[in-house]
């Protein structure tokens, strides 16, 4: 006979697993994409923007409707529309590859991960206690970022987006039947369906967007900016994703332990030097420490965040004040993805990409004291 405590470690299992799966698409995605529309395509390197851009941009409608449809129909509705939209996406990857196929691609796969993580998180707050939310989203991090680490290294050994597709579809595919067998005796409060944004996420959503600039910057145009530079750039995005991980793991819990302010303080300074040693880009070696300083600092101001918002809007609202962060991430990604695509083309190169990153994760370190508040631990309104 299953019990209580068993019935937690297989859902938190699942989640951890169905979120590994929808970001390992991601993942193996990210270095083929400045590969298969410059070398292949023949493309500019605007056209990495756009399709960066795409991404974000399909993420931002995947969080609000799939936080829409997680608060009014529960997870499992929320997991199989994100994981099946997402295997759509990824059948754009594999068969025959062009420009458009490619952003429409991207776009679609935005939609589904991002559903697939609105409704995870969602799931997970609700199992665990409210001490512990921070320590656990951090952890759900770690999928997230197991995912976009190893992800790119297969991707680099595959070479191609086309058998990448084919992978993605298959992953996405084992995620479904997980989550179709594990959440089928859910029971679920369902309510009318509609779109929330809860104002009290609007400030920490802020911080989120500001410096996930650096994200935009790392993800979308590092491989640039180090063939420009000379630098070989394979594992660049592995030593970065590896680096998140650890950070997910390891420094989940401080919020936890330390209040917010000071892990959002240190992760975004942290950040800001690892970006302004990847934007001299002196040598390889220091360019990799820099993505793991990045990467770590990267980890730390998420969990925070989350636990802050969520702790102060009805739990009804959860998975819309979680997409509210995550939308703003993807507003801001999505115009980084343009305005960081005519940087990179213009005479300024690649290096204006890493500057304006650091500018704005400047502006979300100021903005972040505004959202914690001098105490360290309130949310102000």
């Amino acid at each position: 006979m299953t019990t209580s405590s068993d019935t937690f470690t297989i859902r938190l299992a699942a989640i951890f697993a169905t979120v590994f799966s929808s970001f390992l698409a991601v993942g193996l995605v990210l270095p083929l994409a400045p590969v298969t529309l410059v070398d292949r395509l023949g493309e500019s390197k605007s056209m990495v923007g756009y399709s960066l851009f795409g991404l974000a941009f399909g993420g931002l409608i995947g969080r609000f409707v799939g936080g829409a449809f997680v608060d009014a129909r529960g997870p499992r509705v929320g997991f199989t529309i994100g994981l099946s939209i997402a295997i759509l996406g990824a059948a754009c990857y594999s068969f025959t590859v062009s420009t458009p196929s490619f952003l429409i691609g991207r776009f679609i796969l935005g939609v589904g991960e991002s559903t697939v993580y609105i409704a995870a998180a969602t799931t997970l707050i609700n199992l665990v206690p409210e001490t512990k939310r921070s320590r656990y989203l951090g952890l759900l991090g770690s999928a997230v970022w197991g995912g976009i680490s190893l992800g790119p290294a297969i991707g680099e050994s595959l070479n191609r987006i086309e058998p990448a597709g084919l992978l993605t579809i298959g992953v996405l595919v084992c995620g479904l039947l997980l989550v179709s067998m594990v959440f089928r005796d859910l029971s679920v409060e369902r309510k009318s369906l509609g779109v929330t944004i809860p104002r009290r996420a609007l400030m920490p959503g802020l911080v989120v967007g500001l410096y996930n600039l650096g994200f935009a910057a790392v993800t979308g145009f590092v491989i640039l900016h180090l063939r420009d530079e000379g630098i070989d750039p394979r594992y660049s995005l592995t030593i970065y994703g590896l680096s998140v991980l650890f950070g997910r793991i390891g420094l989940g819990g401080i919020p936890d332990r330390i209040g917010p302010l000071p892990s959002i303080v240190a992760g975004i300074s942290c950040m800001m030097v690892g970006l302004s040693i990847v934007a001299i880009a002196p040598s390889r070696a220091l360019v990799w420490a820099a993505l793991c300083l990045f990467g770590v600092g990267y980890s730390m101001p998420f969990p925070a965040l989350a636990s802050l918002t969520v702790n102060r809007i009805p739990p009804t609202e959860r998975a819309s004040g979680l997409a509210v962060l995550g939308g703003m991430y993807d507003v801001f990604v999505g115009i980084a993805g343009l305005l960081f695509g005519v940087l990179a083309d213009s005479r300024f190169g690649t290096t204006a990409v890493f500057l304006t990153a650091i500018a704005s994760s400047g502006a979300a370190l100021v903005v972040s004291f505004r959202v914690a508040g001098k105490s360290a631990g309130t949310l102000l309104t």
